[in-house]
């Protein structure tokens, strides 16, 4: 699955909360067997690139994915 790809953001980004989010992802084996820590450093990491990449534009889009994937990684930071 490429990373443009991840489908914790396009949940949240429907509405879902990110506990709902990682929930409904947990039901896949493949995102059930990724370790923590991975999870937590991805969400910080592509966080950090949407809201600098939100910095340089007025693109709606990418605005949502600068939200909606610093959403997931406050929601990591905070343990699951």
């Amino acid at each position: 699955m490429s990373r443009e790809h991840i489908p914790s953001r396009w949940l949240i980004g429907a509405g879902h909360t990110p506990d709902q989010a990682e929930e409904w992802l947990a039901q896949v084996p493949a995102w059930a067997n990724i370790d923590g820590a991975v999870l937590d450093e991805f969400a910080l990491k592509n966080a950090a690139k949407w809201s600098a990449k939100s910095r340089r534009t007025a693109a709606g889009w990418v605005h949502d994915l600068a939200a909606w994937t610093g959403e997931w990684a406050a929601h990591r930071r905070k343990g699951l």
